[in-house]
């Protein structure tokens, strides 16, 4: 009977291309994890942003809709205070009467709330709570005026 050859296996260079495919899948894998895993998430649509957070759930909206939640801003029940406001920046000339702007307070400033236009003059707006029985006492002006409210989401009892 005849020996068998065994093959020498050889671990040299022939090894070396597998070696650099397997370190670049490894590389391409770990970046795609650091992205999805370890970053603050990004919305997959474009014109987006992730508001997860802000609702509790998945939700992606457009990126020009901003939110905050309402103080207690003598709104009835049109907005209730820890309701979610919806508001787009908007140029004053924009603005009519019966829009609610959301706007810095003159009298407070870095307070930020929500009232409803009743008159516009040539200085601002006039503005008052739709539970107030009385107007503003204040003028809000051009460079306090920073949107429109154009929706609000309400908070669960």
């Amino acid at each position: 009977m005849g020996k068998l050859k065994r093959s020498k296996r050889t671990e040299g260079p022939q090894s070396a291309p597998l070696v650099a495919i397997l370190i670049v899948v490894f590389a391409i894998l770990t970046g795609l994890a650091i992205k999805f895993m370890l970053l603050p998430n990004e919305s997959p649509f474009p014109g987006t942003v992730d508001r997860s957070e802000f609702f509790g759930y998945e939700a992606y909206v457009d990126s020009r809709i901003h939110f905050v939640r309402a103080g207690d801003w003598d709104m009835g029940n049109t907005i209730r205070e820890n309701d979610a406001v919806m508001w787009v920046e908007v140029e004053p000339e924009n603005v009519a009467v019966g829009d609610i702007i959301y706007y810095d307070n003159p009298l407070n400033p870095g307070e930020a709330l929500a009232h409803r236009v009743v008159a516009i003059e040539n200085s601002g707006f006039k503005t008052k709570g739709d539970s107030s029985s009385i107007l503003d006492t204040y003028t809000v002006l051009p460079e306090h005026l920073k949107g429109m409210v154009i929706g609000v989401v309400y908070q669960r009892p």
